[in-house]
């Protein structure tokens, strides 16, 4: 574990004596050089793989959940052109409900209890300051495995909770926190050109709170008078009113609206390819790192589960009902995928991806992504809870176990075939128990303790977290 009291003694001290705006610029270079000079160490480390031939783009949407986009038949055309993008779509869960362990997921193809990048304790409150730790160093991403042959690679997040657990793990890492799609990607686009040899992982976060009202509203006007609405009210609700309808109609409604936004903007984004006539040869991969809840569980989470925030029923990172975990999986391959199965995990995307690129398969490459936690291959996993006690989620076939680490919390048990919404909870003692025995114990690995400046801390608190 890393001490640096001193440092942040010494920075608390200079903070003091110059301006705010000075402090911020010195803290944004320090950290980029912090995680530049641990790249280059870690690089001394990378397995040998073969060449690849293709390039990488990650665009992953924060809070993004699959039944709100027109790949699924919405009410509202929210994604319409991420619908007929790409060669592959997917029904996905989340490894994670939350930023923090969702994105070392992706990036490595492991679950939490495997990366590290969680906590350790059975209950947890992110927002005391007591932050999970870093991806264990034992762990490879996949972005340390393409600078290995020679990528040039870039990460770029709107949310810094994506950034936390990673550091080290890219060439670049950039944060411009709350920045909107727009931004984000003519940043990216610039980046794109610079170079020849590219892994960049995109992480927009309009979705995620503090939302900004978009000029564009297709789906009829918002109510800007509601302030509340870019964060949220009603965190407790579970008996309806009229304020509260209202406030839920708007709140969905402002979520939806940016969504099409952001929709549009990744139409840009690949239409730059396209004109650069690099599409065809890129690897491209959409997906939301977790979803997000708009009051469907909310009586049944305040009466059942814990959380230190009293949030319940919104937000995320302390559920794993399915509009905490389900989200859109979109594949741009230069081949064929034909295999797709009708639920994937996102763990399963970083194998995916090294498959694709390399020039001959290498199974001892793959070795290097990749769950190890495979009991059974319609077996999967959703765990690393942000808030309250510990909780994992496990899918054999249709069925679907949420388990709480806390004997006064409920466990539930659906199947999803005949119950897709989560409204009744199966008297299966049995089936139960025969699923608890396949859950995983607790992590096996923990990386280096995560410190925070107080810039990051103001963008925690601006996110919510804190």
């Amino acid at each position: 574990m890393q001490d640096n009291s001193a440092a942040i003694s010494v920075a608390r001290g200079v903070q003091r004596v110059i301006p705010d705006s000075l402090f911020q610029r010195l803290t944004n270079e320090y950290t980029s050089l912090s995680n530049w000079v641990r790249f280059k160490q870690r690089q001394r480390k990378v397995p040998s793989i073969p060449s690849l031939n293709k390039d990488v783009l990650f665009i992953v949407v924060d809070c993004l959940r699959a039944d709100h986009t027109s790949m699924e038949s919405y009410q509202r055309e929210t994604t319409p052109f991420l619908k007929d993008f790409g060669t592959g779509y997917a029904n996905a869960v989340s490894a994670a409900p939350w930023t923090f362990p969702s994105v070392p997921s992706l990036l490595t193809g492991k679950y939490p209890h495997e990366h590290g990048a969680t906590f350790t304790d059975n209950f947890r409150n992110f927002d005391t300051g007591n932050l999970p730790g870093a991806l264990d160093d034992k762990v490879y991403t996949l972005s340390e495995l393409f600078a290995g042959s020679g990528y040039d690679t870039y990460f770029s997040s709107a949310i810094v909770t994506a950034s936390l657990p990673i550091n080290g793990r890219f060439g670049q890492i950039h944060v411009n926190h709350n920045a909107s799609a727009e931004r984000m990607i003519n940043d990216f686009m610039n980046w794109w050109k610079s170079c020849d040899n590219r892994f960049g992982y995109l992480h927009l976060g309009d979705l995620h709170q503090p939302l900004h009202i978009p000029d564009k509203q297709p789906f009829g006007v918002i109510d800007e008078g509601l302030e509340s609405l870019i964060g949220w009210d009603f965190r407790n609700e579970s008996e309806s009113n009229g304020d509260f309808e209202y406030y839920r109609e708007q709140r969905v409604k402002l979520y939806d609206t940016i969504l099409a936004e952001v929709d549009r903007q990744i139409e840009r984004l690949i239409e730059f390819l396209r004109t650069r006539d690099e599409l065809e040869e890129t690897i491209v991969v959409v997906v939301g790192d977790h979803g997000e809840e708009f009051w469907e569980h909310a009586a049944r989470e305040y009466e059942q589960y814990h959380d230190p925030r009293g949030f319940y029923g919104v937000g995320h990172g302390h559920s794993l009902f399915e509009p905490a975990i389900r989200v859109p999986l979109i594949f741009h391959f230069p081949s064929e995928i034909s295999d797709l199965p009708q639920r994937i995990s996102t763990v399963e995307i970083a194998p995916r991806i090294l498959r694709e690129a390399i020039v001959r398969s290498d199974n001892d490459v793959l070795r290097h992504v990749g769950t190890d936690f495979e009991p059974d291959s319609d077996i999967i996993l959703s765990e690393g809870i942000g808030y309250g006690y510990d909780k994992k989620s496990l899918y054999k076939g249709d069925y679907k176990l949420i388990h709480s680490i806390n004997e006064e919390e409920t466990d539930f048990l659906f199947d999803l075939s005949e119950d897709p919404s989560e409204k009744t909870n199966l008297n299966d003692t049995d089936r139960i128990i025969k699923l608890m025995n396949l859950l995983p114990n607790k992590a096996k690995h923990t990386g280096d303790e995560v410190n925070v400046n107080s810039e990051a801390r103001d963008r925690l608190e601006d996110l919510g977290y804190i």
